[in-house]
C-alpha cells in the first residue's frame, strides 16, 4: 500500500517508491503490445536487476551465475513471445518427462572430445565469453575453440547482435591486425587480432567457418565498436580516400574537415578515420565522454560495459544531452535504479565532453 509509505522509514519508503515506479513502467511497456524479449530486457537492463546479479555474482558465492540465468531466460523467450504464455511454456516443457528427439543441448565444458554432424554455438555474448568473472581471457578463447571445432560438417555460432562477444571479430576476420602479438586486450599472454588461435583455429578443413551453415549463410555480427576518437575542432585526421585535415567544425550528424586549398570534407558519426594513435571510429564528443566513462565505470565495478549501459542507451543520452537528473529520467533505458546509481557521473562526463579529443579504446 504506496498510502502506507510516508509511516515506514524514510530510506524504505523511497526503495519502495522505486520498485513502483519500476512496475507503472513495466506496465507501460507491456500495455503497448512488447512481447516477452522486450519485457524481459526491460526488467534486466532498465530497472537494474541486471546489475544487482552482476554484483552477487562477482562476490564469488556458490552458484554464482545469476545473470547468466536471466540472459538464457531472455534468448528462451524469443522461441515463445507471447508474454501471457511464456511461464506455463517454460514449465510445460521444465516437466516434460520424456521429450521427442531433438537436439543435444551441453555446456560447452562436458562436450570436450565429443563431435556431431552439425553445432550451433549459442551465447556467444560480451560478458559470456569471454565471461565476465573470468581472468584469464586466453583460457577463456581456448574454450570456444573447443565449442567451434566440434562439428564434422558445420558450425554456426550465434551471438547476440546488441553485444556480441569480442571474439566474434577473431572468427569473421574484421578484428584489428595491430593488436601487439602476444597480449590479449586485457595486456595478458594471448594471440593478438584473427593471427591469433582462436582465428587461425576457427575454420579446418571440411568445416564451414563459425558464423557460417555453408554457402548462402549471413555472416556473423560484427564486433562492438572498438578504438574511438571525439571529433573536435582542432583534430588532426585522414578520412577513407586519403583526405588528409583538420576537423573545423562540428554538427549534429558529423565533422567538416579542411583539407586544404579551401575545399572541405564532411565525415559522419560513426565513419573510420586515422588519427595520430591509428585507426579510430568518430565519434560525438558527448558519446566519447560517455563512453570513456564507462569504461571507467565498469572496471570498478568489476563488471562488463553493457551492464553499466548499452551503447544505444549511450547514443540515446547523448543525443538528448540531458544537463539534469530529471532530464535524465526522461531518456529510454535509464530507469529510476541506474539513475541513481549513474545519474550524476554521466551528467559530469557530458558537462565535460567538450574536452575530450583524444581517442581512447572504450567498451
Amino acid at each position: 500500500d504506496l498510502a502506507a509509505l510516508p509511516r515506514v522509514d524514510e530510506k524504505v519508503a523511497a526503495k519502495v517508491g522505486r520498485l513502483a515506479d519500476e512496475l507503472a513502467s513495466l506496465r507501460r511497456l507491456a500495455a503497448t503490445g512488447a512481447d516477452a524479449v522486450a519485457l524481459l530486457r526491460h526488467v534486466r537492463d532498465v530497472t537494474g536487476l541486471g546489475t544487482a546479479m552482476t554484483m552477487l555474482d562477482s562476490t564469488g558465492a556458490e552458484g554464482s551465475s545469476h545473470l547468466d540465468d536471466l540472459d538464457a531466460l531472455v534468448e528462451v523467450a524469443a522461441l515463445h513471445p507471447d508474454p501471457a504464455d511464456l511461464e506455463r511454456w517454460v514449465l510445460d516443457a521444465l516437466r516434460r518427462a520424456d521429450p521427442p528427439p531433438a537436439v543435444t543441448c551441453s555446456t560447452v565444458h562436458r562436450v570436450k572430445g565429443l563431435e556431431w554432424p552439425y553445432v550451433a554455438v549459442a551465447g556467444v555474448a560480451d560478458g559470456l565469453l569471454p565471461h565476465r568473472l573470468a581472468d584469464d581471457e586466453e583460457e577463456e578463447r581456448r574454450i570456444l575453440h573447443v565449442a567451434i571445432t566440434r562439428s564434422r560438417q558445420a558450425t554456426v555460432v550465434l551471438a547476440d547482435r546488441s553485444r556480441p562477444s569480442p571474439f566474434v571479430a577473431e572468427l569473421d576476420g574484421s578484428a584489428p591486425h595491430d593488436r601487439p602479438a602476444g597480449h590479449d586486450r586485457a595486456g595478458a599472454p594471448g594471440p593478438g587480432g584473427v593471427a591469433g588461435r582462436l582465428g587461425a583455429a576457427a575454420a579446418p578443413a571440411g568445416r564451414a567457418g563459425a558464423g557460417t551453415a555453408g554457402a548462402g549463410a549471413k555472416a556473423a555480427p560484427k564486433a562492438a565498436m572498438g578504438p574511438y576518437v571525439a571529433g573536435v575542432p582542432g583534430l588532426q585526421v585522414t578520412l577513407a580516400g586519403g583526405y588528409a585535415g583538420t576537423v573545423v567544425a562540428v554538427g549534429a550528424d558529423g565533422v567538416a574537415v579542411d583539407v586544404g586549398a579551401g575545399a572541405k570534407v564532411h565525415a559522419k558519426w560513426g565513419e573510420k578515420v586515422r588519427v595520430a594513435a591509428g585507426d579510430a571510429t568518430l565519434l560525438a564528443p558527448a558519446e566519447a565522454a560517455l563512453r570513456s566513462w564507462r569504461t571507467d565505470r565498469a572496471k570498478r565495478d568489476g563488471v562488463a560495459p553493457f551492464i553499466v549501459f548499452h551503447d544505444a542507451t549511450l547514443r540515446a543520452i547523448a543525443a538528448a544531452g540531458p544537463t539534469s537528473l530529471e532530464q535524465l529520467r526522461g531518456v529510454s533505458g535509464v530507469g529510476p535504479t541506474k539513475l541513481d546509481l549513474y545519474g550524476d557521473e554521466v551528467l559530469e562526463a557530458l558537462a565535460g565532453a567538450a574536452d575530450v579529443a583524444l581517442p581512447s579504446t572504450g567498451g
